[in-house]
Parts: C-alpha cells; structure tokens; sequence
C-alpha cells in the first residue's frame, strides 16, 4: 500500500509541530497561495502513520517547561493525558522524502558574498539549468535540486544520506551548512519573509547570480516588494509542474560525491586534529586501543564522558546504530550508566549530527593509551600521550579534581569580558563588557553594545564547551549559561538597552551628544565611546566635523529629481531634515513620499539605508503590520522604512500619537518575554499613491507628517543598482548631508521644513481620510432615494439609525478596507462636539439627524460652513 505523505505549514520558527499538518501534495498550492508573511514547512515529507501523538499529563520540568510523552498512534494513551496531539516531533527511524521533490542546500555566511561564491561554484558544478536557487533574505542562499539528479530512495536512510553528502561536500564549498536534514526540519518557505531582516525568500535567475551585482539585486527584489511577484511564483510553480522532478537522470558528479562521502572514507585534517603528522583514512582508525578498552573495562567516575566517546568513534568509523546501541546497552548495565542517558547521547550524535573530533590528546582517551596502539606509534614523539599500564583501568579521582567547575567556567567568561567586582560593596565595576536586561545579554564592542541574538548565544555555549575540556554534556552547558545569566551584571536601573538614547548619534570613531536644553537651544558635541553611554546602534562609518567632503553624484540626482518643481529646495531640505532625524532619534517624525514608479522616492530611501547599515539600524514593518510578533524586529531600531507600502489599509491614530510621544509600547516576541520600548523614532513610507489614515484631527497632520511629492518619471539608460553605486562615490558626502539635516532641525528647534505644496497634500490627505466629514458632505446619500442626513440645532437621531447609515454609506463609498469601526464612529462624533442624549425611547445623538426638506439647501455642516457656495 502507497505510503501517506505529509508536511506541515506553520507561520513561525517557534510554531509547535502539532500544527499546520497537511498532506504533502498540498503543500505547492499553501506556498503559491500565501500571502508572503514568514512561514515554514518541514525539509522532509513524512509518513503519516509513523506520526507520534504528544501528551501531557500536567507535569513540569524544573525549568516551568511542559514534559511531553509521545506515543505510536494506536497505542494506548495515559488516562491522566489531557487530549493528545499528533506531531513531527519525535519522529524517527522511518520513511523520508524530499518535500516538493526538491533536494535543498543552504549556504550562510557572515559575509553573503562567501556564500553567493559558493553557490556560484555549486551551481557551476552541477552543470545543469533546471534547478532553483533562492536568496535567503539575510545572509545566505538556497539552492532547491530536483531529487531525480540523486536517484536516493525514500526511506528512514534519507536524512542520514543527505547530511553526509552535505559534509563531504563542504569541505569544497565552506559556507555549506549540513546541519538542516533532520527528519523533522523547519525549512523556510520560498516567497516568504525573513523574520528578522524582514526581506522576502525571493528567486534569483542563473544569469543574475553570475553578475557582479548579484547580492545586490537579489537584496533589491526581495525589500522592494509588498509580496513577491506572481510572475516569479508562476516561474517556480512552472519549474515544478511542468516535469516530474523524479524523472531526471542520476548527474554523475552527484554518484560519485556520494560514494564518495560514506562515513569510511571520510579522513581528519590535521589543523583540525592537531593529532596525526598526515591525513589518514578512518580505516586505519577502527581498532582504536581506547575505544576497546573503555569497552572491556569499569569507567567509574566519569561514565557520560566516556559514552561520549565510545558512541563518537561508533558513528565515525561507520558502524550502523543498531550495532552502536546492542554494544553501548551491555556496557552501560556493566557501568550502571542509565540508559535514558546513553539514549540521549546516541541520539545527538547519529541522529542530531553532533560530531565530536577527539583526537589522541584528549584527556579521557589518552588515559586509556596503549602502547600496544598503532595509531599513537604514528604520532609525533612529543604529541604521544603516556602509557597506563595497569590491565583494568579506572578514571582516577584526579580526572574528577581537574575538571572545570562551572562557577570556575562562568568567573572566566566575567574576567574576559572585564566584569570584575569591588572588594568593599561587593558589586561590579562600571567597566565590563557583559550586561543583562533580563533574560537579553549584551556585549560591548567596537564602540556599541551588541545585543547576543540566538546566533550569537550559540557561540557563547560553544565556547563553554571547549572550556569543560571534553568533560562537558548538553546538561553542562545549559546549566553553566543559566548561571552565567545570574550572575552577570544587570543595566543601571532605569536603562532600558531597547531604547535608543535619543541625544546621541554613534559613529565609528565616536559618538555625537546633542547637548543643552534650555530655552530649546541646543548644540553638538562630539567625544569618544563610552561604555557607560549603553549606545546599542552605531552608524557604520566616521563622523567627519569639518563637514566638507561632498558627494557630487548624491547632490546632483537630488537636483535631477525635482528639476522645474517650484518646491524643490524646500524638498530637497526636507529630505536633508529625514536623513538627519535618522541619526538621533531626537525629531520623531514621520515621512511619506509618493509619486509615479521610476520617479526617484526609492533611491533616495535605498542610499539611506545603505548610510545606517542595513538591518543593523532599521526595520521594514509596514503600517498594516503594526501588531503581534511583526513588531519585534522593530525594538531598538533607529528608523522603520517600506519602500513600497500598501495603500488600502489604515495607519492606526494611536500608534502614529506613539511614535510622536515616544511612549514605550509593549513589544511582543516569540518564545521570550515581552519588551517594554518605543517604536523608532523616524519611519519612512513610499507608494505610488497616498495611503489610508485614522487620524481625526487633520491638523495633527501637519504636525507629525512631511509628504513629498515626487512628480517626474526620469526616462533614460538606467544604472544598475544606481542607489549602491551613488552612495559608494562618497559615503561620506552622504553623511554630511545628513549632518547638515540634523543641524537644521536643531537650529529650528524640532520643526520639520514646511512648503505650500506639502501643506495643501497633507490637507488633501486630512480630508480624503475624514470618513465623517465626507459621510455629511454627500448627506449621507447612497443614492437619490436616500433621505438625507446634516448637523443643525433641534435635530436628532437614533444612535443605531445613524451608525447603520454610516455603515451602508462607507461600505457603498467603497472603503471596504479603511472601515470605522462603531466605537471609532461614536468616538469622533464627540470629538466634534456632537453627544449623546438619553430619553424614554432611548439614547441618541443630539444635533445631527435627518434633514426636513425645507432645510436641505442650507443645512449647517459639521465645521460651521453652509453646504453648497
């Protein structure tokens, strides 16, 4: 009987695998049809029958964390189990496929241009065209190959295969990451964004990877759009459908990579080893002396180390798992090691990749050395570790005296990072380099406090491994961190890390402090970093003061753009002031700049990126995306900026009033606690029209927006990535323009320039967004049947009545999208002074109503004018 397929759809990284199942031939049409919000599937389509299902029976762990049970399906459950639900988690040992038919690759690197010279290198390699390559929208690629050009079948085997595959195949190109095929792997959905960067996954064609623009352009497609374009989800779906992916010819570079890359043939290196004098096939490694006596004898006193390593070189020399588990389950009932224990270890390494490279000198093998080995008669004299020549050996009690204690482990970390502790109160001193704000660890460098992302906390745990000296397990180093995060110094009360300092603009080579206050007069002065300024932004090149450099080009397109417009200084000052606010978060402010495609509105919000750094400094999140998880990528940042917004949905009135108080909002964030800190201070937002707002007062319009107008498509050759390319002509021209910017918001105490043209969009803005205002304009009418609706004394109406008119009214005015909810309704009529009364037929407003039609022609309207001339 054909094995049942399937896969999961899920909305996040932290999504339980108890949602989103689907079957897997449905999985293409949920990718294609996907609004671009982040999602992920699973690498591997799975049996549907080998599914476990996870039950909880009320218990906790130590830690507050839910302690699961996962059972086979149709075996009995625990009647205390609250209802049990099925997962991919815990799945293994059974049949695997590829999801889509796609066998993917992922290169990542610190420096994407690392991983795109991989890729290239990849691609060239497989010399074929039918293939799909993604960029990630951060730091790395996908490459998708059809699984036919492996000829692999689907069974439990599959996952192990492919991961073996990928380490052979990285020691050719290093930024290759093996680590993704596991059974149950949460795998980035193409079209979708990146959680963090905010970037779309986004196709990029073969002749545009080998450009030398490519990172550039594939960055371009994948901020510029709203969602990714249908022609390049109708290009994949094509790909796909148009021939099995199953079909295709086994490549024989592939057949050979994989006979190639069987665990036996694999060799060390020695930089890696730094045991053997050459390279050596693990062959030659499968009568380890060590090994076999650990095996034969008593490892009292340190039993989980030495499982380490028996299992190690096990999975190493290519013995099978089964095999591994019947030798290792006799030995831990010698050693009464609890076999949970053995498990966990079997499992990390075969199943988990975790590959460890003991080498001779370790100091757990080298106390089982013989001189009887082969292996050590071929190591350098100096490097052979000493003979025990005692027939039964035991890790002696001196094993456990040298091993690093965790407080040992955890004071290191502190000294290195210069948190050092005064004798008499006892407390750190001002000066380290680690800090905390609950559960967020920060560290000092370059100038800034770098705030450790999950990435970044990996390196820490790997680091505390080497620093357990082979003497580590998972256990140890969760609980060594844990103590880490206790003990490490807390922010100076009333610092929030996630709030920018709104007074300070950090540059490379110091830090620019807006200073003064009196009377609203202020001045710059620029100093060196200071730890103790707790700066967690830096804009990535030097503070010029002399203000002198120039970039021509930068000037001269601003020049371009609003050639013949009678605004364009004042625009142009404008666009100074936007770049300025960006550095200091000082100004809140919001922009909107709009006007025809090819106009120039993108470019100069692209070379401003390009000025704060990328991700570093800015979020993407558009206006309709203000709420839930979406927000988080927006805490600590300088500036919010969307190239390309969407102008059927309203920007909420309470979060506009946020930005401008700088009232800290409760950030939501997956899996940790809340955030209590401002939106940025600046958000840039472009469209080819005027967006939706919900703003009731229109002249708080002109005091929280600047809208510039751009009126002229420039026709002409175009420059590729001409927003890079004018930058890079003088970063620092840039720069000073926008220091200039600053300055002149400081010399006009906060005020944002101001130009006919702007005042007159942002009251057509006002007004085309004031839903009640329009609804007494038209009299309430949807046609001429209507009965007409005004303000004047002596009128009244339901409030039902009136909220029903309103609400045929804006539906039939087609503001499907922009809709006023009731409350919203009732609330702005009191704002115009328009309240509710109470009589025995019920409440109703006072002073608006239904027009008597002796009184339609001059019917006062709400802001005191006549109808009509």
């Amino acid at each position: 009987m054909p094995l049942k397929w399937y896969n999961y759809f899920l909305s996040g990284k932290q999504s339980r695998l108890t949602d989103g199942h689907l079957p897997a031939d449905k999985l293409l049409k949920r990718v294609l049809d996907h609004d671009g919000g982040t999602a992920y599937c699973c690498y591997f389509d799975l049996d549907y029958s080998e599914l476990r299902l996870e039950c909880w029976e009320g218990k906790y762990d130590r830690d507050g964390k839910k302690i699961y049970k996962y059972i086979k399906q149709g075996e009995a459950v625990p009647e205390s189990s609250y209802k049990p639900k099925l997962t991919f988690t815990s799945y293994d040992q059974a049949p695997a496929r590829p999801a889509l038919g796609l066998i993917s690759f992922d290169f990542d690197a610190e420096d994407p241009q690392d991983a795109l010279k991989d890729v290239r290198n990849f691609v060239e390699w497989l010399g074929v065209d039918d293939l799909a390559v993604f960029f990630s929208g951060s730091k790395g690629f996908h490459v998708m190959v059809p699984e036919g050009y492996f000829g692999l079948k689907h069974d439990k085997d599959l996952p192990y295969v492919l991961r073996d595959l990928a380490k052979f195949l990285k020691t050719t190109y290093p930024t290759l990451d093996p680590a993704i095929y596991n059974y149950n792997r949460k795998f980035r959905v193409p079209f979708t964004k990146h959680e963090k960067t905010g970037l779309f996954k986004v196709m990029v064609d073969l002749e545009t990877l080998k450009s030398e623009h490519a990172l550039a352009d594939a960055r371009d497609v994948a901020r510029d759009s709203s969602s990714p374009a249908p022609s390049m989800k109708k290009d994949f779906e094509q790909f796909i459908v148009n021939l099995p992916l199953s079909t295709r010819a086994v490549l024989p570079q592939i057949q050979m990579a994989l006979e190639n890359c069987r665990r036996k043939t694999y060799e060390i290196d020695k930089s890696k080893s730094g045991t053997l004098d050459a390279s050596t096939k693990f062959e030659s490694f499968d009568d380890k002396k060590c090994i076999k006596k650990m095996l034969e004898n008593t490892c009292a006193g340190n039993r989980n180390n030495a499982a380490l390593r028996i299992v190690n070189d096990y999975f190493r020399v290519g013995r099978p798992r089964a095999r591994c588990e019947k030798d290792l389950i006799e030995w831990a009932k010698h050693n009464q090691f609890p076999l949970t224990e053995l498990t966990t270890i079997i499992t990390n390494i075969y199943d988990k990749g975790m590959d460890y490279n003991f080498g001779c000198q370790d100091e757990i093998k080298a106390s089982f050395c013989t001189s009887k080995c082969v292996i050590r008669g071929k190591l350098d004299p100096d490097k052979r570790p000493p003979v025990v020549d005692s027939t039964q050996t035991e890790f002696k009690q001196e094993q456990s005296e040298k091993k690093p204690t965790e407080k040992s482990i955890v004071d290191k970390i502190l000294k290195a990072n210069k948190c050092s502790i005064e004798e008499k109160t006892g407390n750190f001193l001002p000066d380290g380099k680690l800090i905390k704000q609950g559960r967020d660890l920060f560290k000092y460098e370059g100038g800034k406090w770098n705030h450790l992302d999950e990435g970044r906390i990996d390196k820490l745990k790997a680091q505390i491994g080497k620093m357990y000296q082979g003497h580590d397990t998972y256990k140890h180093i969760d609980q060594c961190f844990k103590h880490l995060m206790i003990i490490c110094p807390s922010v100076p009360q009333g610092r929030n890390m996630f709030a920018p300092n709104p007074t300070a603009a950090n540059f490379k080579n110091g830090t620019l402090h807006l200073i003064g206050g009196q009377d609203k007069k202020y001045s710059l002065l620029f100093t060196k970093h200071a730890q103790q300024d707790f700066l967690t932004y830096q804009i990535p090149f030097d503070y010029e003061e002399s203000l002198e450099s120039v970039n021509t080009e930068f000037e001269d397109m601003l020049k371009r753009v609003f050639k013949d417009d009678p605004d364009a200084q004042d625009k142009i000052n404008a666009i100074a002031e936007m770049y300025g606010a960006s550095l200091m978060p000082f100004f809140p402010h919001l922009f909107y700049l709009y006007g025809v495609s090819g106009s120039g509105k993108s470019t100069i919000i692209l070379i401003l990126r390009y000025l704060l750094g990328e991700e570093d400094n800015i979020s993407s999140v558009e206006p309709k995306d203000f709420h839930g998880f979406n927000m988080e990528s927006m805490a600590g940042k300088l500036v919010n900026m969307v190239t390309d917004v969407s102008t059927r949905f309203a920007i909420s009135e309470n979060i506009v009033k946020q930005i401008e108080d700088r009232v800290p909002v409760r950030i939501r964030r997956k899996n940790l606690k809340d955030l209590i800190a401002p939106l940025p201070a600046v958000h840039i937002f472009a469209g080819n029209g005027l967006m939706k707002s919900m703003e009731s007062d229109n002249h708080s319009f002109e005091r929280r927006w600047t809208i510039i107008k751009f009126d002229t498509v420039h026709t002409g050759p175009k420059r590729r990535n001409y927003a890079e390319w004018c930058f890079k002509q003088n970063p620092q021209g840039v720069i000073n323009f926008a220091v200039k910017g600053l300055k002149r918001l400081i010399e006009n105490q906060g005020y944002f320039a101001e130009f006919q043209a702007s005042k007159e969009q942002l009251r057509e803005w006002g007004e085309s967004n004031d839903l009640i205002s329009q609804f007494l304009k038209d009299e309430g009418k949807i046609d001429e049947s209507s009965k007409p609706i005004g303000v004047g004394e002596g009128l009244k109406i339901e409030r039902l009545t009136l909220w029903n008119m309103f609400k045929e009214w804006q539906d039939h005015a087609g503001h499907r999208y922009d809709a006023m909810k009731k409350f919203e309704f009732y609330q702005q009529l009191r704002q115009r002074g328009i309240f509710e009364k109470r009589d025995n037929s019920g409440r109703y407003f006072a002073g608006i109503g239904e027009l008597p039609p002796t009184s339609i022609t001059d019917a006062g309207c709400v802001d005191g004018s006549k109808k009509g001339g």
